[in-house]
């Protein structure tokens, strides 16, 4: 991650470098296509606090989607999932398949980036105890991305186990 950092998620910047970072993320989020689903996600749909639920990975054709139950209890929960296409898994398969095993896991912060390739979409997830400071990162690259979401009653995850596929 390169603005949501681990040091800036557990208070290891000072105030001005916490406000730069979202700042800086802003600008940089203001330099997509304003029409495209990552604009519209990145400023539209708050992923903090996210359960991880599922993922799909079919290499074969580059499809990657990853089911997420996001929201609260104010404006309520949505099952959201974000639908990668072109797509591999960059970096952190490990973590996020431990992350997937041990549910509830939940997302503290993620940010889309540029790259020479295409874009990508890194996630920085939530310890589990105080004295850990970040569960792990992961990240996904790809060319082509969007997003739906259904409403969901509760903030329940779809299975008690994890039923990710990987192949």
């Amino acid at each position: 991650m390169q603005y949501f950092t681990a040091a800036w998620a557990t208070g290891g910047l000072d105030d001005a470098d916490l406000e730069k970072a979202v700042e800086r993320y802003n600008e940089h989020v203001s330099a997509f296509d304003q029409q495209g689903q990552v604009y519209s996600l990145a400023t539209t749909v708050s992923l903090h606090d996210a359960y991880l639920d599922r993922l799909v990975v079919d290499s074969a054709t580059g499809l990657i989607e990853l089911l997420l139950l996001t929201g609260d209890l104010q404006v309520g929960y949505w099952r959201t999932t974000l639908s990668y296409r072109s797509a591999r898994m960059a970096d952190g398969q490990t973590v996020l398949a431990h992350a997937l095993s041990r549910r509830p896991t939940e997302i503290w912060y993620d940010e889309f980036a540029n790259n020479l390739e295409g874009m990508s979409h890194s996630f920085l997830l939530a310890p589990r105890t105080r004295a850990m400071r970040s569960l792990g990162e992961f990240r996904i690259d790809f060319q082509g991305f969007s997003f739906s979401q259904a409403k969901a009653d509760a903030r329940i995850l779809t299975t008690p186990k994890d039923q990710s596929v990987w192949n």
